[in-house]
C-alpha cells in the first residue's frame, strides 16, 4: 500500500529536480513541473482534509510528464 503512495511522489520529485536543473526546457515549463510538484507535496505531507487521491492525481501527472519529456528526448 505505500508503495503506491510514495512511488509516484519519487518519480515526480526526481523527474522534477532533473528537469529543472539539466534541461533547456523554457521558464514556463520548468514553474509548472515544479508548481505541480510543490501542490502535490504540500497536500500530501500536510495533514489536511483532502483525500490522498488528489496528490496521488498530480504527483502522476508529473511523473507522466516526464517520462514521456524524456522519451522525446532520446
Amino acid at each position: 500500500m505505500y508503495l503506491i503512495l510514495w512511488l509516484p511522489l519519487i518519480v515526480a520529485v526526481v523527474g522534477t529536480g532533473y528537469f529543472l536543473h539539466f534541461t533547456d526546457a523554457d521558464f514556463k515549463w520548468k514553474a509548472l513541473a515544479a508548481a505541480l510538484t510543490g501542490t502535490s507535496l504540500v497536500l500530501q505531507l500536510m495533514p489536511s482534509r483532502v483525500p490522498f487521491v488528489v496528490p496521488l492525481i498530480l504527483q502522476g501527472i508529473v511523473a507522466l510528464w516526464m517520462a514521456i519529456y524524456w522519451k522525446l528526448e532520446q
